[in-house]
């Protein structure tokens, strides 16, 4: 488009030129069209840069202005995703440690608890022997009670035998004539016999 404007321009100027001169000057040398180009007048330098200051407007409100908002936008993501990523790598290594500190904690508990059941355990057992003893001296108990009445009531039967047998010795030796010393001594032998 500018390059039209040129054309237009340079040919607008060609066209002055050929108007001013007298026919007289076409037969001098030809201008240079590119030479009249590259001659830019004030109002045409003015014009680009007004042109180029008002490009740099727009595409800085437009353009620029969402571009650098996107790139902090962006910075910020990254930055968030970096701290994220370092949280995580903190909560992964203090987990680590605490899953040392659970695994050692849980261990102390079940070394616990199985000193716990083996004292348990031992007292199980040694209630048991108690009671097996108490049960047994109990047994023992009776069975000396049940011996002393069997020992008893023999001693009686014995007694009560030894009773019979002395009133019939008793009788025997009164049937027979024995001086008084005869009896005693008999007497004797037979309460030693009783004893045994």
């Amino acid at each position: 488009m500018e390059e039209n404007t040129i054309n237009n321009q340079a040919t607008g100027l060609d066209a002055e030129s050929a108007q001013q001169q007298p026919s007289a000057t076409l037969q001098e040398e030809p201008v240079d069209v590119k030479t009249q180009i590259v001659d830019v007048s004030g109002s045409m330098l003015l014009q680009t840069w007004v042109a180029f200051i008002i490009v740099l407007v727009v595409l800085g409100k437009l353009l620029w202005k969402p571009v650098l908002r996107a790139l902090e936008k962006r910075e910020g993501d990254i930055k968030d995703s970096l701290e994220q990523a370092e949280r995580a790598r903190a909560e992964l290594a203090e987990s680590g440690v605490s899953k040392q500190r659970i695994l050692a904690e849980a261990g102390r508990v079940a070394e616990e608890k199985i000193r716990a059941a083996a004292a348990e355990a031992e007292r199980i057992k040694e209630e048991a022997r108690q009671e097996a003893a108490n049960a047994t001296s109990e047994r023992l108990k009776k069975a000396d009670e049940q011996i002393a009445i069997e020992a008893s009531e023999t001693r009686k039967a014995v007694h009560s035998a030894s009773v019979s047998e002395m009133g019939a010795l008793l009788e025997r030796i009164l049937s027979q004539d024995l001086t008084e010393e005869q009896k005693e001594k008999y007497q004797k032998a037979m309460l030693h016999e009783v004893e045994l």
